[in-house]
């Protein structure tokens, strides 16, 4: 997860020169927005792993440590420790690990096209095809790891008490709830082979 987070930041710091390439119609700004868009969700997962689970539980890992009267009892606390960074990140449930592994490879996979951008129209960066179909895997992928977060079977559950902040930092300007009612419509409407590649919400670069 650090590392997809600092060759998102390492892409940032590329596409800032590319603002000034006359090519950076088309293609490349939907390359521009879907790198904010991924920083946005893989910053966020940070956040939640690094302080809403990890720093919190090791804190209570430290306090049962303080009081604790025998080796027995540090133990039992460590094992505890470890059972609920598990639970809390969710990553025995299959469907939440495979959804951020495959979101990881988009994120790299896209900080790999930015890295190979020479700024000429022969760029996999220009090429719109590409990029919207990387575009529309992230989509998926990220849509599918939302939607399991907010199934009544972790968030309706109390295994993970700051997962409704997470959710509520992910869902920016209702972002996450819209595509996935697009895509349920999509899914009542049309064959899967003709769904449409949606536009990414406009955010504010930083």
């Amino acid at each position: 997860l650090k590392r997809v987070q600092l060759e998102l930041e390492e892409a940032w710091a590329l596409t800032r020169a590319q603002r000034k390439n006359p090519n950076i119609g088309g293609a490349r700004w939907v390359v521009l927005q879907l790198r904010q868009h991924m920083a946005h969700l893989v910053t966020n997962l940070q956040i939640y792993f690094q302080l809403d689970v990890i720093e919190a539980e090791y804190t209570h890992l430290q306090e049962k440590i303080a009081v604790a009267e025998d080796f027995a009892e540090v133990e039992r606390a460590h094992s505890q420790y470890l059972s609920a960074l598990l639970s809390q990140t969710f990553l025995d449930v299959n469907l939440v690990s495979q959804s951020l592994s495959n979101i990881f490879e988009q994120c790299l996979q896209l900080c790999r096209m930015v890295k190979m951008d020479d700024g000429s129209k022969y760029a996999t960066a220009a090429d719109e095809g590409e990029v919207k179909a990387l575009m529309e895997r992230f989509l998926k992928f990220s849509n599918t790891l939302y939607t399991c977060f907010r199934s009544n079977r972790l968030a309706g559950s109390q295994r993970a008490p700051f997962l409704r902040q997470l959710l509520l930092r992910l869902n920016y300007n209702s972002f996450y709830s819209d595509e996935a009612a697009r895509r349920l419509l999509v899914r009542k409407s049309m064959p899967p082979m003709q769904t449409p590649i949606p536009a990414l919400p406009s955010m504010a670069f930083h």
